[in-house]
């Protein structure tokens, strides 16, 4: 699974877009772990670090085209659309028009739930991490792992330039 662009958009807290996504992603600001949670519950992830229901009343619009076993799914994930928990996703809509492809909705769900947990994104939080100074040596050796990284480092963080890496500034 490779998560190739992201958007995430709410009323107060959430609105960044991430295209191109390179082998790591380090997202910095006030939302960076409930930005990686978000991320994750869309992929079928659903152990979360943050409670997003406790920001913009857990209401978010997110965006997302993942990869997964060669096929590419442009994801729309709604949560809490009309009430707290009525979370609606939809896959591959056709261009210009509301209709989407039931089908690839049902395969990447499908998909999603079945797949390893070792072809999965790594999604590492602020704990993880300790001190200021071991964070570039740590995301060196994240570099060289083969998966792909999301990481969620406080704000107060520089932004730390490799070219493996894509800096995303969520507040």
């Amino acid at each position: 699974m490779k998560i190739n662009s992201v958007s995430i958009t709410s009323l107060t807290s959430l609105d960044f877009e991430l295209k191109g996504a390179k082998p790591i992603t380090i997202f910095r600001g006030k939302h960076s772990a409930l930005a990686l949670d978000l991320i994750r519950e869309v992929i079928g992830e659903s152990n979360s670090n943050t409670n997003p229901n406790n920001v913009d009343n857990g209401h978010f619009i997110i965006h997302t085209d993942v990869d997964m076993d060669g096929k590419s799914y442009s994801v729309c994930y709604i949560r809490s659309a009309d009430f707290l928990g009525d979370n609606r996703i939809a896959v591959n809509f056709h261009p210009d028009s509301i209709e989407y492809s039931e089908e690839d909705t049902r395969e990447f769900l499908k998909k999603r739930n079945e797949i390893n947990k070792d072809n999965r994104p790594v999604f590492i939080y602020p704990s993880a991490l300790g001190e200021r100074n071991n964070v570039t040596a740590f995301i060196r050796a994240l570099s060289g792992a083969g998966r792909q990284v999301f990481l969620a480092i406080p704000e107060e963080f520089s932004e730390i330039e490799h070219d493996n890496i894509t800096n995303v500034f969520v507040n």
